[in-house]
């Protein structure tokens, strides 16, 4: 089932298991679609046991993981080769998943975005001077629109989606708003689009220029390692990222090339119970292949560990610590 969002209602997707509901407890389906349309799956042809609980009022996680991992996949291979039910997909569906799937920019120009003024496409959004783009817009809890005023609001909450708009707007610029939202987390996203440098000095709002979310080392530290830090509570057993945490590249200055490999770099870091913990440089060399084990000398470590110490302290006050020791 999929229906064309409502802009400003939130997002809506459903999971049924042979036409029973069942409902998602600490983590969550990821369909890239969430901001343009309303998602209902079932799922036939599944062992109920490698799925739900006894109950089968909720998701396995492990089933959500494959999910995520593979079974999406799947289903976006089906719908761009127009099989296995998907042979009449609407051409504006279709559109939407080349360019997620492929990464076929060229494609974003006949996408309709979801905004506050209908569903438009880029061309139409780019004829406003100020550009409201965030992941889910709840008016009463943001006070962005109020500040800036801005000529049109847009839904964009897949943020490979939202690096593609980001690309695609030139001739403006692309500034990251934090401290407007009243029930902000962090992690979340107040992007403004102008043609002109915005500006601002306030003690709880920051306004800076960025050209992409994906590749920005700031919103991954925010969002993947101390929110979910700060969120955590004794006895949690269940984590977003195994040790060691190994990201991509993309997120570091080429100042440290030595740490890349295979396109990723290590973390020298782990998290627990709202506190940060750095190794020291002989654990991290147990960790990175032997090929940079001979690049990477002590003082080229601690210039990395000190590097995302800065970046940390910048996002919050987290407790940050040095340890002698990996997590067992």
């Amino acid at each position: 089932m999929i229906n064309k969002k409502e802009f400003g209602k939130g997002l809506s997707q459903s999971f049924y298991f042979k036409g029973q509901k069942a409902e998602c407890r600490g983590w969550g389906f990821k369909v890239p679609f969430n901001s343009f349309y309303d998602i209902g799956i079932d799922f036939y042809g599944f062992d109920a046991s490698e799925c739900l609980n006894v109950n089968r009022d909720y998701w396995l996680k492990e089933f959500i993981e494959e999910f995520n991992n593979k079974i999406l996949e799947e289903i976006l291979e089906d719908i761009i080769q127009k099989r296995n039910g998907f042979e009449n997909v609407f051409s504006e569906f279709y559109n939407l998943v080349l360019l997620i799937k492929n990464n076929q920019l060229d494609i974003i120009e006949k996408i309709e975005f979801n905004t506050n003024l209908g569903y438009l496409k880029l061309e139409q959004i780019k004829n406003y001077e100020l550009i409201y783009a965030n992941k889910i817009f709840y008016e009463n809890h943001d006070a962005l629109p109020k500040v800036f005023n801005p000529n049109i609001i847009i839904e964009i909450s897949d943020l490979k989606i939202l690096d593609f708009f980001i690309e695609s707007m030139e001739g403006f610029f692309c500034h990251k708003v934090e401290g407007l939202k009243f029930l902000g987390s962090r992690g979340d996203i107040s992007l403004l689009f102008s043609k002109r440098e915005i500006t601002m000095e306030h003690e709880k709002v920051k306004v800076y220029k960025i050209n992409s979310i994906e590749k920005s080392l700031e919103y991954f530290l925010e969002s993947k390692i101390v929110h979910i830090s700060e969120q955590r509570r004794a006895g949690d057993i269940y984590e977003d990222f195994k040790f060691p945490i190994i990201v991509s590249k993309k997120l570091f200055p080429e100042s440290f090339a030595l740490f890349f490999f295979q396109e990723k770099i290590i973390l020298p870091l782990y998290f627990t119970v709202k506190e940060i913990h750095f190794i020291k440089y002989s654990e991290y060399l147990r960790l990175i292949p032997d090929i940079l084990k001979s690049l990477i000398n002590v003082n080229q470590y601690e210039n990395l560990v000190n590097f995302l110490k800065i970046e940390i302290s910048r996002i919050s006050n987290i407790k940050i610590t040095d340890h002698e020791k990996t997590p067992q």
